[in-house]
């Protein structure tokens, strides 16, 4: 009974050895033997260091008949019998590692027959015999071909090919290759072992177990070269990397990785044995981030007129982030982007592209140069953002800004659909408007920014881009290519009108850092309905008159909790009149209303109200401040927590963890913090007095939240020492890691 690493015990109640594997079908196990574990254990229970040898090759033990079709004589086999009256064979060299103690001396096939002059016929004696020669010569005979040789071999330290210690940068995690990693791919044991490739590594598509030979064009044969290596290169500095990968390990392949130092602690661990601990001490700081240059690139020549006319106002857009806040998704993204203004450096995207300004941004002009941008307004309402970046670094580039047409494409028209894809060609396709409709995509279940109060527009057929533009047949942007994400790993597409680009530039221009919001879900309602629903008959007369092509209302479908508004209006009140102007679009509330106070008039079941709401303020640059702690990143909660779950208690949203952390040993994932050891948290300076003087190993008790409102405790054990406490925020425009100090314990 039992299972692997169980106990085997004799009649007598000792413990004979460890059971190690079986077979249900053939009523079969096999047991480790535990003769060198007892050793071990008496060596470390005296206080004295366990000494392994190696000789960095694999013997299998073979019977005697075997042994004789190997060229064993009757003489040896004799004297093997005599040594080892029990046994029923010898040991046989089944594999060497190159450049081994043994390689280029033993060979497979081989017979072991001697150790300086004692003969050997099993494992334990011959592991025994060389863990007391760690680093001596010996001498070995062996037997190949029929043929007695005797060579000089000197025993290699086990301890030294067994890693123990790691570097952790970029949350990436190297260590030295292994003896058993080597053996099994066939390798010598040099390299540096990539164990999680984080988010520099995996940026550069280095991915896990990949074994690093050189970076930087230097070559690695080791840990403490790779860390030389590495704190020498330049912060956001890109560097070469040469690797094997474990499902390809005979064929070497490079990538090119960017040393992003200021995201994460850069820390050289060793094994602690008498604690057993990892002590961790920082690296040094990269150098100073380089100059960026100045880069010049002509545009590929198009085939069609039309794209060779837009290509110099498209810009391919990659999005990438170590900490996704606001349920992001997937740390990477990429579209298209429009250069709105190619003298200030601003382009405009979707926020599926880039969906939080905590992040990197690189911009591919002409399918050649690239250059970072930042994040400049993020569109708290719907699914645009601008990007700024510096046009100085583009030289002579052709860059040109798009025209913005003045009113959306109607109905029938025809537009030119443009956009680029990932291998930087401009691609061009020509549709026909079909209809407008109020957007409408389907939730994933995340809390996640989801845009609302919005007409979409749809095309006669399908468009191959996923992000891009429509183009009038003046040559003008009409409408946006939007992508939106609709379900677990799907997406959907649609284009809104060249009138919220021109908004959102408006809002920026004016220097505005928050957006007003009535926090409303609006429907559109016909007439029937609004009659229905209790509309007068003398509102529907005015709008008949006053606006004879939109004989629709906005109702309301929802308010979102935790609001003025959401006290204030009920499910289908029919919105009539904001300050006394009539509006019955979307964009002509949402215009309306970026004011401290308005008043709305609105018809309930028949009666005509005035009700007089405050907007909410929302912030045009997202999530602004990143807490990490036991694991967990921790934020103060997005719009969306309110919006779809309708949970207003202030406190903290454990938005990701990372594995093996306290956070997701002890489950606080998607979870709201309101208070640590009864002490409220209600915002990320709370949460860290709340927490800073914690010690190692103490529990805390954490009061929390369910997105579904369910309140609860949970004991969460720190770990500070794996785990410690840092802030990311931005400091003079760029993205910083603060440490915070925490007892780390003994």
């Amino acid at each position: 009974g039992g299972s692997s690493g169980s106990p085997v015990v004799n009649r007598k109640g000792q413990v004979v050895a460890l059971q190690a594997g079986g077979s249900f079908s053939a009523n079969t196990n096999m047991f480790f033997p535990l003769d060198r574990v007892k050793h071990a254990y008496e060596l470390i229970k005296d206080g004295e260091k366990v000494a392994r040898g190696t000789l960095q090759t694999t013997f299998k033990y073979r019977s005697y008949a075997e042994l004789r079709r190997l060229g064993l004589s009757d003489e040896q086999e004799k004297n093997l019998r005599k040594h080892d009256s029990d046994g029923q064979g010898g040991l046989v060299v089944d594999h060497l590692l190159p450049e081994g103690p043994a390689d280029g001396i033993l060979q497979p096939g081989d017979i072991l027959y001697r150790l300086d002059k004692r003969l050997v016929s099993r494992f334990i004696p011959l592991e025994d015999y060389l863990d007391k020669h760690v680093n001596e010569t010996i001498s070995v005979t062996y037997i190949r071909g029929g043929q007695e040789y005797t060579s000089d071999v000197i025993v290699g330290d086990l301890s030294v090919i067994t890693p123990a210690d790691y570097l952790e940068i970029g949350r990436a995690v190297l260590h030295n290759n292994s003896y058993q990693q080597a053996r099994h791919l066939n390798k010598p044991i040099k390299g540096v072992v990539v164990a999680t490739p984080g988010y520099m590594f995996g940026n550069g598509g280095v991915s896990s177990g990949s074994v690093i030979t050189s970076i930087n064009k230097t070559p690695v044969s080791n840990l403490q070269d790779a860390v030389e290596i590495l704190q020498a290169i330049p912060n956001n500095k890109e560097f070469p990397v040469r690797f094997y990968s474990l499902r390809d390990a005979h064929n070497d392949s490079i990538s090119i990785v960017q040393n992003q130092r200021h995201w994460h602690e850069a820390n050289y661990c060793q094994a602690d044995i008498e604690s057993g601990l990892w002590r961790c001490q920082p690296i040094a700081d990269a150098p100073p981030e380089e100059k960026k240059p100045v880069q010049t690139a002509t545009h590929a020549k198009q085939s069609n007129p039309l794209a060779e006319q837009v290509a110099p106002s498209l810009v391919w857009v990659n999005f990438s982030t170590p900490y996704p806040v606001d349920e992001i998704g997937g740390g990477r993204s990429f579209g298209t982007g429009l250069i709105i203004d190619a003298e200030k450096g601003l382009i405009a995207v979707d926020r599926s592209t880039v969906p939080s300004a905590l992040g990197e941004i690189t911009l591919t002009f002409a399918g050649s140069v690239q250059i970072p941008a930042e994040v400049a307004f993020i569109h708290p309402l719907h699914n645009l953002a601008l990007l700024q970046y510096d046009p100085s670094l583009l030289g002579e580039t052709l860059v040109r800004s798009v025209t913005l047409a003045d009113k959306p494409p109607k109905e029938g028209e025809r537009v030119d659909i443009v956009g680029t894809n990932y291998n930087y060609q401009v691609l061009v396709q020509n549709r026909q408007v079909s209809t407008y409709s109020p957007l409408s995509v389907n939730s994933n279940g995340a809390p996640k920014f989801s845009d609302a109060n919005l007409m979409v527009i749809a095309t006669d057929t399908s468009y191959s881009h996923s992000t891009g533009a429509f183009l009038n047949p003046k040559g003008e942007i009409s409408a946006m290519i939007i992508s939106y994400g609709s379900g677990r790993n799907k997406r959907q597409f649609w284009a809104i009108s060249v009138q919220h680009l021109k908004d959102m530039l408006a809002l920026y221009e004016s220097g505005a850092e928050r957006v007003y919001s009535l926090e409303v879900e609006w429907g559109l309602v016909s007439f029937v309905a609004a009659r229905r629903l209790g509309m007068p008959e003398e509102w529907l007369t005015r709008i008949s008159k006053e606006k004879p092509d939109d004989h629709q209302v906005l109702a309301v479908n929802n308010t979102w909790k935790g609001t003025e508004v959401a006290a204030k209006l009920l499910s289908g009140d029919i919105l009539l009149a904001v300050d006394g102007q009539l509006l019955t679009s979307f964009r002509e509330v949402e215009m309306a209303t970026q004011k401290e106070t308005v008043k709305l008039t609105v018809a309930r079941s028949g009666e005509v109200l005035d009700i007089e709401v405050r907007p909410t303020t929302l912030s045009t640059q997202g999530t602004d401040r990143l807490l990490i702690w036991a694991g967990a990143n921790l934020q103060e909660p997005h719009r969306a927590i309110r919006t779809q779950l309708g949970i207003t208690e202030p406190g903290l949203y454990v938005s990701r963890q990372s594995y093996g952390s306290p956070a997701q040993h002890f489950g606080i994932r998607g979870l709201i913090i309101t208070a640590v050891d009864d002490q409220a948290t209600p915002n990320l300076d709370a949460f860290i007095a709340a927490v800073k003087n914690k010690q190692d190993r103490e529990s805390v008790r954490l009061k929390v939240l369910s997105l579904s409102g369910r309140e609860q405790v949970i004991t969460l054990t720190l770990s500070n020492n794996y785990w410690p406490m840092a802030e990311v925020k931005k400091v003079d425009g760029q993205w910083q890691r603060f440490a915070i100090p925490v007892n780390v314990g003994e």
